[in-house]
């Protein structure tokens, strides 16, 4: 009987297999038929400006494109064997990380507005290497990619380059303006946009379109929170530090030294460091700033934890660990000033920020 109900449940999984097998195939006829019957995107604007738009995150409407040869250029990613290899975001968030291939991103823009004027794309992320924008005003709506379009088929608009990164990280943003007229003097009503990037630090595209009113009303509000922010870090700062010096604590200056430290890397990494102190900075650290910044403050942080937790009397071995750690990073520290840019932002990335 034993053996009469094995051979049952034997023979009835290779029927179990064959319809599991059947129904998979079916599902692939069925995704590849729909892949191909769906109509094509190519000709639908990413986005379309009505009356009333003033701002609108940029995100879920673009189309991307990663280029691990680095090679393709302007005319490549707008010829139509490349323009289909573009892949639409979907609101997925535009941060690709650590990437050495370069990223091109795609955004086909319809203004029916009817009072047009000027918009600005501003990309959040100032720490990108090189950044190019490039641009068309196409004709009609069959040729987003401005193959037959008459008007130049390539424009250039602030972006940077890495030989220049120190200067351009003075800017807290890169921007882009959409121009409301043509050469020709005739108003805009499409617009396609490309951007390339390539970094050797995180490539991160979150970015913004906004009318220049409402891009003049956010960076007050912006600047105003930044300023109360910085402001509120520094009396922090002063008041600990004199704190610490009345007191006499050694465990109060390394939380003094890891605040400060904080203050600086923040500072730098939203722009504002490249902007006033950069002057008094050799060429050889300015560009290396953030990982330097980000390995300090992980190094007092650690001596600051060292000491108030005093985890050599809890643990010896987390001692022990912990003083290798901080040995490595501060060893690492001399080491990201001579090598290159992008080997000391992921050295600095993998040793604090797992």
């Amino acid at each position: 009987m034993l053996r009469s109900r094995s051979n049952l449940k034997s023979s009835r999984f290779p029927s179990i297999l064959r319809v599991w097998l059947l129904l998979l195939g079916v599902q692939l006829v069925l995704g590849v038929a729909l892949a191909v019957a769906a109509p094509q995107d190519s000709q639908k604007p990413d986005l379309v400006l009505k009356d009333g738009f003033e701002e609108i995150d940029w995100t879920p409407l673009v189309s991307h494109l990663i280029d691990p040869s680095s090679k393709l250029s302007f005319e490549d990613v707008r010829s139509p064997a490349k323009s289909s290899y573009f892949q639409n975001n979907r609101g997925q968030s535009l941060n690709w990380g650590f990437l050495s291939d370069a990223v091109w991103v795609r955004l086909r823009l319809q203004d029916e507005r009817s009072h047009k004027t000027p918009l600005v794309l501003e990309l959040g992320y100032n720490q990108l290497d090189n950044v190019q924008f490039y641009s068309c005003l196409p004709t009609s709506t069959q040729d987003w990619d401005c193959l037959q379009s008459p008007e130049p088929l390539q424009k250039e608009q602030g972006g940077r380059a890495f030989n220049d990164r120190r200067e351009r990280l003075r800017a807290t943003s890169d921007e882009f303006t959409f121009p409301s007229l043509s050469p020709g003097g005739q108003a805009i009503n499409r617009y396609t946009l490309w951007v390339r990037v390539q970094s050797g630090s995180s490539v991160q595209l979150s970015g913004t379109i906004r009318t220049p009113a409402r891009q003049a009303v956010y960076h007050r509000e912006h600047d105003l929170i930044q300023g109360l922010y910085f402001g509120g870090l520094l009396i922090l700062f002063l008041f600990n530090l004199l704190v610490g010096m009345s007191l006499g604590w050694v465990k109060y200056y390394a939380y003094v030294s890891y605040m400060g430290a904080w203050i600086l890397f923040q500072g730098f990494l939203g722009g504002y460091g490249f902007t006033y102190l950069s002057p008094w900075l050799p060429d050889l650290i300015g560009t290396r700033v953030v990982p330097l910044g980000m390995m300090m403050t992980g190094c007092f942080a650690l001596i600051f934890a060292l000491m108030l937790l005093d985890v050599r009397k809890v643990s010896l071995r987390l001692w022990q660990a912990v003083l290798v750690l901080l040995a490595f990073a501060s060893a690492w520290i001399p080491l990201a000033i001579v090598s290159s840019y992008d080997v000391s932002v992921r050295i600095t990335a993998l040793v604090f920020a797992p």
